[in-house]
């Protein structure tokens, strides 16, 4: 069966992903669209979710983040071109195994929609949250250092 330019095949999936240098806490789960190109196949993929553990900036504990993508597109190439800007960017299709390999652009796509600063939630007071000492005295966080060199 020859498959036409144009030919468009839809897909659903769940399942476990990992990778380096992300901290996965969840399944991946999404839809994709497969289109046939002349070069090759566009891979369109949406509604993507993933939870991953993040680090917090202001009180340095980890949380867990939920990340969606809305829409992500990536072609996949039969052959590399010719001229290639970024040899990073050029995905190829497996034309032995007759497949493609998403992990990586969504790897990409995942860390592109981490939080520009991520925190635990919007109210955290961080490492230096109010103490207990009393208002009425002055906070002089070095005075023990005077004892010290008596």
């Amino acid at each position: 069966m020859d498959v036409g330019t144009g030919t468009r095949e839809l897909y659903s999936f769940e399942g476990p992903v990992s990778f380096d240098d992300i901290n996965v806490k969840s399944n991946i789960k999404g839809k994709m669209e497969i289109m046939r190109l002349e070069e090759g196949v566009n891979a369109r993929m949406e509604n993507v979710e993933i939870v991953v553990g993040l680090q917090c900036t202001k009180c340095l504990k980890e949380f867990n983040q939920k990340i969606k993508i809305d829409n992500e597109e990536r072609i996949f190439l039969f052959d590399p071109p010719p001229k290639q800007d970024d040899p990073n960017d050029v995905f190829l299709i497996d034309k032995k195994k007759q497949r493609i390999e998403v992990t990586e652009p969504l790897r990409q796509e995942i860390i592109l929609h981490f939080p520009s600063i991520p925190v635990c939630y919007t109210s955290c007071k961080g490492i230096e949250h109010k103490c207990s000492i009393n208002e009425e005295e002055e906070y002089k966080p070095l005075a023990a250092l005077k004892d010290l060199l008596k």
